[in-house]
């Protein structure tokens, strides 16, 4: 929950508590939980609600999500949740779900200098490998591209909030975070800085200036073998501005030695180092920015495998 008691999501925690559930994430073998989860999926779809549903890291529970595009107050949101969690308890004849356990945010309003409560993100580390901490279908089968399919349709939105990264960026180095245009910067920076063998950036846009910085950059981790690769647009594509001018540009990222791969998709906006670290968002990391955008940063190979699969399409 933000400071000022907005959130941009909206989660249903669903678990089958039981002694000693502590020892796999608070859920035991019984299965009849997953009827429970449906139904509460089935109601926001029939509602044109585009929930998520998320298997838990223990594969023994669930948790629903559902995004927003901008903040709402926190209030608002658990009413919402409230009314949807009674239609879909009355859609399987029950007047209450046995097995859902919480929703976040928990609360209406953060008490001073409160953080609200925590839940497990999803995508999180090995167990996703399993088939465990990822969305999956109404089968209960994980997506094939959990970033690309479910995750693109909410890049103005994602992990942990960052709004002071300027001032605290050795705490936000090491998480999955989601980040704005102004607050991106140091840490971006940072990644593409310390890269020790490769960067692939996707900007349909480039701008003068940024690309000024990368070679700066590229220049000098060059020597030490780093390879740099830019996915952007054709510039006989670009819907504005001179052509010849674009062109210039794209001969002198060239002569840099950074490579060029041109693509005609103006979707594609990521940036993956190492094949470790994905940026993924809104914005264009090479040209302008907006006040609109927000990016997620993202630490998972096979995240970053699938986005780099994305640069050859």
């Amino acid at each position: 929950m933000f400071p000022d008691n907005t959130c941009r999501f909206l989660v249903f925690d669903f678990d089958n508590h039981v002694k000693s559930a502590e020892k796999n994430d608070y859920a035991d073998d019984n299965e009849i939980w997953k009827e429970e989860v449906l139904a509460l999926y089935t109601i926001c779809k029939e509602n044109n609600i585009d929930a998520l549903i998320e298997k838990s890291r223990s594969g023994r529970g669930a948790h629903v999500w559902i995004f927003f595009k901008k903040p709402i107050k926190a209030a608002l949101a658990r009413k919402f949740g409230d009314t949807l969690l009674n239609k879909g308890a009355s859609f399987v004849n029950l007047t209450s779900f046995d097995y859902y356990d919480r929703m976040i945010p928990a609360q209406d309003f953060l008490k001073k200098e409160g953080l609200g409560n925590l839940i497990a993100l999803p995508l999180q580390g090995d167990v996703v490998n399993d088939g465990r901490s990822v969305f999956v279908d109404e089968n209960w089968e994980p997506y094939e591209n959990q970033f690309d399919k479910r995750l693109r349709a909410y890049k103005k939105i994602g992990f942990m909030f960052n709004d002071d990264s300027k001032n605290n960026l050795q705490s936000d180095y090491s998480c999955n975070a989601i980040y704005d245009y102004e607050t991106y910067g140091p840490v971006y920076q940072l990644d593409v800085c310390e890269a020790k063998s490769e960067v692939i950036i996707s900007s349909p846009i480039l701008s003068q200036e940024k690309i000024g910085w990368l070679i700066e950059i590229a220049s000098k981790k060059q020597v030490n073998g780093a390879k740099f690769k830019i996915v952007t647009m054709d510039p006989d594509e670009y819907k504005y501005g001179d052509s010849l001018k674009w062109k210039l540009l794209h001969e002198e990222i060239k002569a840099s030695g950074i490579e060029i791969i041109l693509s005609q998709n103006e979707d594609k906006k990521f940036t993956v180092i190492d094949n470790n670290i994905v940026w993924y968002g809104s914005l264009n990391f090479l040209g302008k920015s907006s006040v609109e955008d927000n990016l997620m940063r993202v630490i998972n190979k096979s995240i970053a495998e699938e986005v780099i699969g994305l640069a050859c399409k």
